[in-house]
């Protein structure tokens, strides 16, 4: 099984990765969105490396990471899907670029949420309606980097100058810990406590003390459904609890794993490498089951 991961193949996850693929002998090679040519000729399209490796010569992809690259990936995963390839996380060839942390549809499902807004303009009507203090997120940001506790409009004026659009102004809960759950091809392979230190903060930012914690069935679930409804494999879902009750705060495709490995003794990259292997598997069993069904006809009963 020869796997192309597409996306960031700078960060300490693709490292991880690469390290359990070559423990099972299989074959994992990397490349970036700004690494790869796009060309036609005499109506023919193709993607290739820059260094000249034909993108087609795999069996699977795994796309992950570089949400800013979100258009480019998508090209790749359209060219992809159209040769019929096994793709590994391809809403990237369906969805925008802040549809894993934030999307309706999760609503719409009957996920608990906090209260939030997702907006795209500094129209007075949209912020003079805000009401303060409130959490501020820019849905390209991670690690807690470009999110803000806001009090007043000055306040949300800057944070906008300085993220731009777009924007969500999530409802405020003075929290000392949240939970980040792992959850992969359906299964939650473990959750980490992450404390504040300092900050009343919604999202608890990198760096603070981290625990494994065991969590009731009903946050779990909860966890597992929210991912499934995001249509991805690999999830780093966030929860809080309030109140008694469990909240999704995000969904984050392409969540790095370093912290949770460490603090949980869960060989995340490895069952990420396991899912792949099985759903290449699942591939080759249905194009199996397909060529057997479409020849039956032919089959002379003895």
């Amino acid at each position: 099984m020869r796997t192309l991961l597409v996306g960031n193949t700078k960060c300490h996850a693709a490292t991880r990765l690469q390290e359990e693929f070559l423990k099972r002998d299989l074959q994992l090679d990397m490349v970036s969105p700004t690494d790869v040519v796009f060309s036609v000729t005499d109506n023919q399209t193709s993607i290739t490396a820059n260094d000249g490796r034909d993108i087609l010569a795999y069996d699977v992809y795994f796309f992950r990471g570089l949400g800013d690259l979100a258009r480019e990936m998508a090209v790749i995963a359209n060219y992809l899907r159209q040769h019929d390839k096994v793709i590994v996380e391809d809403v990237f060839a369906t969805h925008t670029t802040y549809f894993d942390k934030f999307s309706p549809t999760i609503v719409d499902e009957g996920i608990p949420v906090l209260d939030y807004r997702l907006i795209f303009s500094s129209h007075r009507n949209v912020l003079n309606a805000v009401e303060y203090p409130i959490i501020a997120k820019s849905l390209e940001g991670s690690k807690g980097i470009k999110v803000r506790l806001l009090h007043n409009r000055g306040e949300l004026d800057n944070f906008i100058q300085e993220f731009d659009f777009p924007v969500v102004l999530q409802k405020y809960i003075p929290i000392r810990f949240d939970f980040r759950v792992i959850v992969i091809d359906g299964i939650p392979l473990g959750v980490m406590k992450r404390y504040n230190e300092g900050e009343d903060f919604l999202t608890v930012r990198a760096g603070g003390k981290r625990e494994a914690v065991v969590l009731p069935q009903q946050a779990l679930d909860l966890a597992v459904h929210a991912t499934q409804v995001a249509g991805l494999s690999v999830a780093g879902v966030d929860l809080l609890e309030h109140e008694g009750m469990y909240y999704r705060i995000e969904v984050n495709m392409s969540p790095q794993f370093r912290t949770f490995e460490r603090v949980t003794q869960i060989n995340v990259a490895g069952a990420i490498c396991e899912m792949i292997q099985r759903k290449y598997q699942q591939h080759l069993i249905s194009v199996t089951d397909l060529y057997t069904d479409q020849h039956a006809s032919f089959v002379v009963e003895p």
